[in-house]
């Protein structure tokens, strides 16, 4: 009886594992880098963006309007150590030129 049970959960787990194959595969898509902060709010109503990520367009951001870690840093409730090395050096490149 056992054999036939195991032989059984067998035929059902290939069952199963052909299902899963035959699936199209979805192709994973990280958030750009390179997008500029103007998707910001697509890439978050899509859930696009890591924490990480998040944080450092949102640090660069204030970054740019604030000009000074030190407020950045106060404005977010972060540690000012924290603001600084979140910072995306490109990002504000291009906020300042106005192309992001």
């Amino acid at each position: 009886m056992e054999e036939r049970q195991y032989a059984h959960e067998a035929v059902t787990l290939l069952e199963n594992a052909d299902c899963i194959a035959s699936r199209p595969a979805v192709k994973y898509r990280p958030p750009s880098r390179e997008s500029s902060s103007g998707n910001l709010v697509q890439a978050l109503e899509q859930g696009a963006l890591t924490a990480d990520e998040l944080l450092r367009r949102y640090c660069t951001m204030v970054y740019a309007q604030t000009g000074s870690y030190e407020e950045t840093a106060r404005r977010l409730q972060i540690d000012r150590r924290t603001a600084k090395s979140r910072v995306d050096a490109g990002l504000l490149e291009r906020l300042k030129a106005g192309h992001a």
